[in-house]
């Protein structure tokens, strides 16, 4: 699975990181329902394509995830770099702000998540 990493320097950070892309995801009727949001262990979250189940349980089945890591558990952040095949990594705020180079930054993401070609 390719793996975009985007580091947080605190939960504050992380959150807002998550509801901007998810708010960008939500406001692409190609994307909205196709990438899934999940928190996983040691704090982390991760976005990855899916689907949802008759019975309501989503699955995430897609080959490529973004990757929202708190920068704190340095000794899991490690074990998390060499165990993903990563494209990239970048702090969180990467992904902040409403400017033109923002918003297109986490386009690109969301295409790369939903099957594009990365462009960075």
């Amino acid at each position: 699975m390719e793996t975009i990493l985007l580091i947080a320097n605190d939960r504050i950070v992380a959150g807002e990181a998550i509801t901007v892309i998810c708010n960008d995801i939500k406001a692409r009727e190609d994307a909205n329902h196709k990438l899934y949001f999940r928190r996983i262990m040691m704090g982390a979250y991760t976005i990855s394509s899916g689907h949802t189940e008759e019975d309501g349980t989503r699955i995430l089945d897609g080959n490529r995830e973004l990757v929202i890591f708190p920068v704190y558990r340095e000794e899991q952040l490690e074990k998390l770099k060499t165990g993903k095949n990563l494209i990239e990594m970048h702090n969180a705020t990467w992904i902040l702000g409403e400017g033109p180079k923002k918003v297109d930054i986490r386009t690109k993401l969301i295409d790369w998540l939903l099957g594009a070609e990365w462009d960075s």
